[in-house]
């Protein structure tokens, strides 16, 4: 069967959507799937995989008008079964499979009149299979996409080979010297909450005094105290996992939440909001959650402190259950279920 996937989500080489397909593309292939690449002129696709699987170039996007029908005449040249978008290009000549990441254009307000956000809405109206990442997410579509039927739930998964070598160098160039916690963010929109983390060096700068805080995106604090990452190996984030007190996530909203998975397989306790849905079903009651600031000063304590140990070991179970395997499974049932 051969399969046309874009390759739109290997521009967020940083970001848990990558790490995803990264894993999935080489258990899709091992299952005996054709798979051939669709990439844009000015993408991002690794040397490693462009090397290993058929690649169409396509144009940038322009308009709709200018890219459907070359889109569509490559998957008929290719002989397309099913066309795979991950992230908003699709093809209306062959069944398209839309992968859902999340509805956070949809949830919080952003303007669909942009040739991004427009480009989404586009490809979920001709899209004619889905599938959603959490439970969460297929719910959200659901409010947002009342009309739509196909979906299905495929979870992200946990890539247990890809956080093994570390490279301590990153301690060094940081400067870290005391015990310290990681709050992994891509961005610095409003639903990651940064302004929580701002607020809470701001009311409690003694937290400087006894801890070091890694911060894995875009500065949006001039805080001093705060040490920021945010282009960094896997090998240094390996580092940063094993040997740190703990993981602060403290986003309101997220699709699925690959780091919380990560933080759990390296038997680290991750500190998270309450009213982050997706990270509820994820994690069950395997993370420490707060609500308020002051309830997420109180948790780096308790962590530093091991009074939430008992949540480690069935994080880490929680972690290793969202196998690459689990995911390929899910997949191969709703291709199979298709006509």
């Amino acid at each position: 069967m051969k399969v046309a996937i874009d390759t739109i989500f290997f521009n967020r080489r940083y970001s848990g959507i990558s790490v995803v397909w990264y894993t999935l593309l080489e258990n899709l292939e091992a299952d005996g799937y054709e798979i051939i690449l669709f990439k844009r002129e000015s993408s991002y696709l690794p040397p490693q995989i462009a090397k290993k699987y058929k690649v169409v170039h396509i144009n940038d996007f322009i308009g709709e008008f200018e890219d459907i029908p070359y889109i569509n005449t490559q998957c008929l040249f290719n002989g397309i079964n099913y066309f795979i978008s991950t992230y908003y290009t699709y093809s209306t000549v062959v069944p398209c499979l839309v992968w859902i990441h999340d509805m956070i254009p949809e949830i919080f307000g952003y303007d669909f009149n942009t040739p991004m956000w427009g480009q989404k809405r586009r490809c979920i109206i001709n899209g004619k299979y889905f599938a959603c990442v959490s439970r969460t997410t297929q719910q959200d579509f659901r409010r947002y996409y009342p009309n739509k039927k196909n979906f299905n739930l495929i979870y992200n998964c946990l890539d247990p080979n890809r956080l093994n070598n570390e490279d301590s160098s990153i301690s060094k160039r940081l400067q870290i010297n005391k015990p310290f916690f990681i709050s992994i963010a891509s961005n610095t929109d409003p639903y990651k909450n940064p302004a929580a983390l701002i607020r809470l060096f701001q009311d409690y700068p003694s937290l400087f005094d006894t801890f070091d805080f890694i911060f894995l995106s875009d500065k949006f604090s001039q805080n001093p105290g705060i040490k920021w990452a945010p282009k960094i190996s896997n090998e240094e984030l390996t580092f940063l996992y094993k040997n740190c007190v703990g993981t602060i996530c403290p986003s309101l909203y997220e699709g699925f939440g690959i780091p919380v998975l990560e933080a759990m397989s390296h038997k680290k306790n991750v500190i998270a909001h309450g009213e982050n849905p997706a990270t509820k079903e994820i994690a069950e009651d395997n993370c420490v959650y707060f609500n308020t600031v002051e309830e997420l000063r109180n948790r780096i304590y308790e962590v530093h402190e091991g009074k939430h140990k008992d949540k480690i070991d069935s994080g880490y179970k929680r972690a290793m259950a969202f196998s690459p395997q689990q995911q390929t499974l899910m997949f191969n049932q709703l291709i199979n279920s298709l006509p």
